[in-house]
């Protein structure tokens, strides 16, 4: 019976180690499950920046040097947005894993840096900090859930870049099946956190901070309502803020009037650079065909990152590529000049 005893209180002591908090290499108490994520999250780091999943990647891309890799982004950017699986589905569990990896840490780089995410190492140590931890339902259950950060030095020789990245991770931590649910890379960029509100709202967080997004209390008033001189309300359906601290909301009326200019210039951008095509001799033309249709596969791939990572509004993201287009076509308009008969 003593025995019986001794192995009762023995496995008391088990469980209470297995629940309670442990410290990590700072000293500070941290929940196992907070712990659990941590290390899950390293090691999806570890994966996504190595050499094996980038070449994977590449060979499936049809390895195209700097149009493969924006093309590539370009599908991986979509795997925060409703629907982004369908653009990921034929990929194995850790492609898609990296996948949404790089396209929120290309968020924050310029469009110049972010093809070098793909194919990069990690430098030096990857930190890892909470930013929040709450509770979410999950098949009819409340289950913990953790936000952490991890900021990490990435090194790509090939394209000669060094520098620090940052991705978001929200995760459901299941220990009765020892599993994570409804994790996914979240972008650290401030005109993301709307979308980590979005995705705790649809994992069943209630208490959702207001810094990603949730709904203002019903005693504070609305940032994004106003009322008109006629008593009606209406929505800002974007707002920034100028220099002088002076709130400035745009419309969709604004917003389509951007759209317009930069199709209008866009379109003369294209009758330019089919003028110069045009004008060269048929003989040129054909020697510097290939080059030409690289280019446009490398501006077509490139102007659809910048217009995915310029905003989620749709006709913001149109106008983007649009004005992208343009610059390009103008700068190859000038590279084509050289070769119109003297």
């Amino acid at each position: 019976m003593i025995r019986d005893k001794a192995w009762a209180l023995a496995a008391v002591l088990f469980v209470s180690a297995c629940n309670s908090p442990v410290r990590n290499d700072s000293g500070e108490t941290v929940s196992a499950e907070q712990e659990k994520a941590t290390e899950s999250f390293k090691n999806s780091l570890s994966r996504a920046f190595s050499q094996e999943i980038s070449q994977e990647m590449l060979k499936s891309s049809g390895g195209l040097g700097d149009a493969g890799r924006s093309m590539i982004l370009i599908a991986c950017d979509m795997s925060d947005k409703p629907g982004g699986g369908l653009f990921l589905s034929e990929m194995s569990g850790e492609q898609r894993e990296a996948c949404s990896i790089w396209a929120m840490a290309a968020r924050a780089l310029g469009k110049d840096e972010r093809n070098a995410v793909i194919g990069a190492d990690i430098d030096g140590d990857i930190s890892i900090e909470p930013l929040w931890q709450g509770e979410a339902k999950s098949k009819g259950r409340n289950l913990p859930a953790v936000l952490l950060e991890a900021k990490l030095n990435i090194v790509n020789p090939t394209d000669g870049f060094r520098g620090q990245v940052c991705v978001r991770k929200f995760s459901i931590i299941d220990n009765e099946f020892n599993i994570e649910r409804n994790a996914m890379a979240l972008s650290c960029a401030s005109e993301d956190s709307a979308t980590i509100g979005a995705v705790m709202n649809q994992a069943g967080v209630v208490d959702i901070p207001q810094e990603y997004g949730s709904a203002p209390k019903a005693d504070e008033p609305s940032e994004s309502i106003s009322s008109t001189d006629n008593g009606a309300d209406s929505v800002a359906e974007n707002a920034s803020v100028d220099e002088n601290g002076s709130a400035q909301t745009q419309t969709s009326a604004q917003k389509q009037a951007a759209h317009d200019k930069a199709a209008a210039d866009n379109k003369l951008s294209t009758q330019g650079i089919t003028a110069a095509w045009n004008a060269i001799e048929t003989s040129t033309r054909a020697d510097i065909l290939p080059q030409q249709r690289a280019w446009i596969k490398s501006k077509d791939a490139n102007c659809s990152v910048e217009a995915a990572s310029a905003s989620l509004d749709q006709t913001e993201q149109e106008t983007a590529r649009l004005k992208c287009d343009t610059e390009a076509n103008r700068s190859r308009i000038e590279w084509l000049k050289q070769y119109l008969p003297r």
